[in-house]
């Protein structure tokens, strides 16, 4: 069940007598959801606290988790894919040889992002995900320092970068240059995206 505000999130369990141990938020997503999963790499792990299973623990905790539902559309059709962790669009630093101050869009499951904290309030298992949106307008200067910034989350406020909550949305290739990635993972060929959560989709054993 989603998390509601002020409740414990998740059930207490004894440890599961077959689990399924994933590195990274890319094996994560290719888990099923009747699988009892324990993280132990990603985006995922480290907003969890990055717990370390053991063999010595009699129990643990049960958590629901939600995925992002994500439709790569491109010139062969529509293909469906599932992400734990992240949608990116387009790039957050400049990059001089591409010559491109573009915007940069993620879309945050958890809210970290490598060792960013994109959405400092976000929570994997709220029933919505965080959109954080650079504008194209900010300058070289101001994204190296709120690139460096976001470390710690301290990257917003900014003028020029919004972050919001949201069930679905959908987002249209602005130029031929504008790169995605699900999960880290670069998509070569796409035009549009849709994303909408699926809320308590896995079962994670912490």
């Amino acid at each position: 069940m989603t998390i509601e505000k002020g409740k414990e999130w998740g059930t207490p369990i004894a440890v599961p007598s077959h689990r399924v141990f994933v590195t990274s938020d890319r094996e994560l997503a290719n888990a099923t959801s009747e699988e009892i999963i324990s993280v132990v790499g990603g985006d995922v792990w480290r907003a969890l606290g990055m717990p370390v299973a053991t063999s010595e623990s009699t129990t643990g905790m049960l958590l629901p988790l939600d995925a992002l539902e994500v439709s790569v559309t491109a010139e062969g059709g529509t293909t469906t894919v599932l992400a734990a962790s992240c949608v990116e669009i387009g790039r957050w630093r400049y990059v001089p040889l591409l010559q491109n101050r573009s915007r940069y869009v993620c879309i945050s499951n958890a809210g970290l992002v490598g060792k960013r904290s994109i959405a400092p309030r976000a929570h994997p298992n709220d029933g919505k995900f965080e959109v954080m949106t650079l504008a194209g307008e900010m300058d070289v200067r101001q994204r190296r320092l709120s690139y460096k910034r976001s470390i710690t989350g301290t990257h917003v406020p900014h003028p020029f970068i919004e972050i919001k909550q949201a069930v679905s949305i959908d987002i249209a290739r602005q130029s031929s240059r504008e790169i995605l990635h699900i999960d880290h993972i670069h998509i070569s060929q796409w035009d549009s995206i849709s994303v909408a959560i699926s809320p308590d989709h896995w079962n994670l054993f912490v």
